[in-house]
């Protein structure tokens, strides 16, 4: 019997400071888990964070854009 499947992910390359480097192999040495794993979870953990920033540039760039079609006139 073959394991099930595991869900398709995208691959993405990320380069790092020095010092993040550092700090990432340090926790990977202290707690076992792999640098990819220790980013991934980072990132699922800032997404609602992310997400709420994106949505509030999101919507002062409408605002801006009024106003400056609000000028132009």
């Amino acid at each position: 019997m073959n394991p099930p499947a595991s869900p398709p992910r995208d691959r993405l390359s990320v380069d790092v400071s020095p010092s993040v480097a550092l700090l990432l192999d340090h926790i990977s040495t202290i707690t076992g888990t792999p640098k990819a794993q220790i980013l991934s979870q980072s990132l699922l953990d800032a997404l609602p964070g992310l997400l709420e920033r994106a949505d509030l540039l999101k919507k002062r760039s409408g605002e801006l854009s009024q106003a400056l079609k609000g000028v132009k006139r």
